[in-house]
């Protein structure tokens, strides 16, 4: 159950130059520890997003069940003379307590009284929500599993807009445009990018520039592309090292004989179940001890997992592989990812907003394949940053040849996995690459859950990002149609009116 902060605590704040000092003490001090787990420095920036531009530190002061806040460039520049600002950010104080944070076991609020509650999807659903609750659930994806914020770069770039491009294809014998592409297939966000220019910037479902919608799985692109920096930064020596030199609690596990490049490939050869409709299934289980927040569950998984394949020659679609990655490339740079992304990609590319990694358990690793938070406009610029082949300012972050080392068909699909995986022929994918699916037309694309896709065609210098809520198979009605196979002739017609 959620509250508000203010049931359960009071607050006050000073402030030096540009800096708040903000102070949160339990009106019952059984509460405390409770407060340490919950009110974390990523929450409280996260709360703050918009007003602190710095960092948040957090201190603890157990002695008398306190915890202090410091907020870095959180005054608009310091104290002024004008007493219609609050330069001082008393009012910060009071801001704090509106946060929104998990109740105490046991507590009805401060008062004993009822208090208003807002109920929020189950997130141990996460994959199983109706589509009722898709399009709210997917932009809150922070407030239901714990997260750690990537940060935004203090000058965004802005984008460069173009004529609107009218778009017209064929759904079902009928003429659609952009309006029509938008509502039959659920479509929350769409960005269309040509040589540098944005061409279409639409928003549905209630989504708004600001909000971040969930990846779902198209962050292990985005993850695996952090994975060259690292190589190129030399702090992985090589795709062919052990996974185990790295995150050696799995030495003794199915994973002991399994490379980096293994991991990228999807071609471990562990056994793993991806059946998001099944509730027992391996990534539901998964799923699961993410919304628990259990320290160490996902690698109690991992570890019990038997092996189905030898390394390297058979791909399979695991999840589980793209957690193992992100926990291998967490060891090797030697900090947080969400931290390593902000400082090599997210900052440098100018990106508008904080996005965020979820965390398998409180203040734990950061989940590198599925549901994180990203800003549509910052999809967008993370296309363009790959169709410059990685480039910032003229500065290369990624080793030579990498992207095509990434789009290079590693696994060219069989008409066996074709047949079990009708997505496959739906999307149009040819092979899998560096945790990029390779579209038939050679294009990278990064694909994820319910409708999320990141299309990037080099060769065409042109990116088209759709994010959406596709109901799943418990929840269509007989007569639905293919969505996927809809933003493939959507993204025929945009090519064919780009030419």
């Amino acid at each position: 159950m959620k509250i508000k902060l203010r049931e359960i605590a009071h607050s006050r704040s000073g402030d030096k130059g540009n800096r708040s000092n903000i102070s949160v003490i339990p009106f019952d001090t059984a509460h405390y520890p409770h407060l340490c787990r919950v009110l974390t420095a990523d929450a409280v920036r996260r709360h703050f997003q918009g007003i602190v531009a710095g960092e948040v530190a957090r201190y603890e002061l157990p002695a008398i069940s306190a915890l202090n806040f410091v907020l870095d460039n959180a005054l608009g520049g310091g104290v002024t003379r004008s007493l219609s600002l609050d330069a001082h950010g008393k009012s910060l104080s009071s801001a704090m307590l509106e946060m929104e944070v998990e109740a105490p076991a046991g507590a009805a609020g401060a008062t004993g009284r009822c208090a208003p509650v807002e109920h929020l999807p189950k997130a141990e659903d996460f994959l199983l929500w109706p589509p009722n609750v898709q399009a709210h659930g997917y932009r809150i994806v922070d407030r239901l599993f714990n997260s750690r914020t990537i940060r935004r770069s203090g000058s965004p770039t802005p984008l460069v807009y173009g004529a609107p491009l009218e778009v017209e294809y064929d759904a079902a014998g009928v003429a659609c445009g952009i309006p029509g592409f938008m509502d039959r297939n659920a479509i929350s966000g769409l960005l269309v990018i040509k040589d540098g220019t944005v061409r279409v910037e639409r928003y549905g479902l209630g989504l708004q520039p600001c909000d971040r919608w969930s990846t779902m799985s198209t962050v292990k692109s985005i993850t695996a592309t952090l994975v060259g920096v690292a190589v190129k930064d030399g702090a992985i020596g090589s795709l062919d090292d052990s996974v185990t030199r790295y995150v050696p609690t799995l030495r003794g596990s199915a994973y002991e004989a399994v490379s980096i490049r293994d991991l990228l490939t999807m071609s471990s050869g562990v056994a793993w179940n991806e059946d998001y409709a099944d509730k027992h299934s391996h990534v539901n289980r998964y799923s699961k001890s993410l919304a628990d927040g259990i320290p160490g569950g996902v690698f109690e998984l991992l570890r019990g997992l038997p092996r189905a394949h030898p390394p390297g020659v058979h791909w399979h679609y695991n999840t589980g592989d793209t957690f193992l990655l992100g926990a291998a490339l967490r060891s090797a740079v030697g900090m947080p990812l969400a931290e390593y992304l902000s400082k090599r990609i997210w900052g440098p590319c100018g990106m508008e907003f904080d996005a965020f990694y979820t965390l398998e358990s409180p203040e734990g690793l950061e989940i590198g394949g599925s549901r994180a938070g990203v800003a549509l406009r910052d999809f967008g610029r993370f296309a363009m940053f790959l169709l410059d082949e990685g480039r910032v300012d003229g500065t290369s972050m990624l080793p030579q040849g990498w992207n095509d080392e990434a789009a290079a068909m590693t696994f060219v699909f069989t008409d066996k996995q074709k047949a079990e995986s009708p997505d496959i022929t739906s999307g149009s994918l040819g092979g899998y690459g560096y945790s990029w699916w390779i579209a038939e037309d050679g294009a990278m694309i990064a694909a994820g859950f319910a409708g999320q896709r990141i299309y990037v065609n080099r060769r065409q210098q042109l990116a088209i990002i759709t994010l959406g809520a596709f109901p799943e198979p418990g929840f269509r009605g007989p007569g639905d149609h293919d969505r996927r196979a809809e933003v493939v002739r959507f993204t025929e017609a945009v090519k064919a009116a780009l030419c």
